[in-house]
């Protein structure tokens, strides 16, 4: 099996999203904005703009996210999207074991 990919990659691929796709530097951010909604005034993303954020995550990552990940808030925030990642990342390896 390869080795798990650690917060802090999936957060620098994050930060390339966000940066690429938005313009926004996750790093000139104070660190408690990564806890916040995607879609509040801190943020300022629109809601059509989680719709990107899905594809690439599934692109760059090469994972699906699930419905139920979706629905229960998942791509809310930096925070819980690493979280998401993480966990589905993790499922993808186990099942290619």
């Amino acid at each position: 099996m390869k080795n798990s990919i650690n917060n802090e990659e999936i957060y620098e691929k994050l930060k390339n999203i966000f940066s690429e796709r938005f313009e926004i530097d996750l790093d000139s951010m104070p660190k408690e904005n990564l806890e916040k909604h995607l879609l509040s005034s801190d943020i300022g993303l629109a809601p059509r703009n989680l719709i990107y954020i899905y594809l690439d995550i599934e692109k760059n990552f090469g994972i699906s996210i699930p419905d139920e990940d979706v629905a229960t808030g998942s791509l809310s925030s930096v925070s819980k999207i690493i979280e998401m990642v993480k966990r589905q990342l993790y499922k993808t390896e186990k099942a290619a074991v």
